[in-house]
């Protein structure tokens, strides 16, 4: 279980991490209150001012509530973990892929109407492959991400190595097709879990996801695969790094 850890020097932080562990090990268990501010200084000795700080660390970390009348409520027993992906290359996303094992649950070949065709930006009447995947955190602990991939009929082929390689469709693309990965685009939603995302990452129906759409192109801007992922919101973040180019003072 992951608790709050301490910042060595500071008062507040081994407090934090004092009643962190004293909830973990059920001194104070789910649903009831901790001592007030004025027990909390006197068993530390300490100032009010030093809990409050200590106990908003406890709030932050989401281990408990605050009710007016009422006190700090316990409300976990250990710090949600929060998965984060960080992009600002293909080798992010690669990296982010080795960390989460995935799980194939489906393939299906479609013939795309008119509405795909507009998301998936090709023709319509084309086949296409959709994939769905599942990811885990790492140990299979949690479930992290409900995927539906698409990729191009042609590529089909790569549909039997996905359990051997262990990989993503995109390292197949790219080692076994040959297709070099040139630009990716990506779209960032809040939304809410469909039935069947739902049932995938085991939340409740139109509980709040983050969805990433994203669309990789090959070179002569060949559409080479658009995945459509949704993340539980209270388990995953997203993090990116942007770095800006600085003009010459005669540019």
């Amino acid at each position: 279980m992951t608790t709050v850890a301490p910042v060595a020097g500071t008062k507040r932080a081994m407090i934090a991490h004092t009643l962190s562990n004293d909830i973990q090990e059920g001194k104070y268990p789910i649903g009831s209150a901790l001592p007030s501010e004025n027990e909390l200084a006197q068993s530390f000795g300490v100032s009010r001012h030093t809990i409050r700080i200590a106990l908003t660390t406890l709030l932050e970390t989401g281990l408990i509530s605050s009710h007016q009348g009422v006190g700090n409520i316990v409300r976990a027993s250990s710090v949600p973990v929060r998965y984060a992906q960080s992009f600002d290359s293909l080798d992010n996303i690669l990296q982010y892929a080795a960390n989460t094992p995935v799980e194939f649950t489906g393939k299906t070949e479609v013939v795309v109407n008119a509405a795909l065709a507009a998301w998936l930006g090709c023709k319509q009447g084309e086949r296409w492959w959709r994939v769905t995947t599942i990811r885990f955190s790492s140990g299979k602990k949690n479930r992290v991400a409900a995927s539906e991939i698409f990729i191009p009929y042609m590529f089909g082929s790569i549909l039997n190595h996905t359990k051997k390689s262990g990989g993503t469709l995109l390292t197949l693309i790219e080692g076994m097709l040959g297709k070099s990965i040139v630009e990716i685009t990506q779209e960032i939603t809040a939304s809410k879990a469909t039935a069947a995302e739902a049932r995938d990452l085991m939340i409740a129906p139109r509980d709040p996801v983050l969805r990433i759409v994203r669309r990789y192109f090959g070179e002569g801007r060949q559409l080479l695969e658009v995945s459509r992922s949704a993340h539980p919101a209270e388990s995953f973040s997203y993090a990116m790094r942007v770095r800006l180019t600085m003009k010459s003072a005669d540019g």
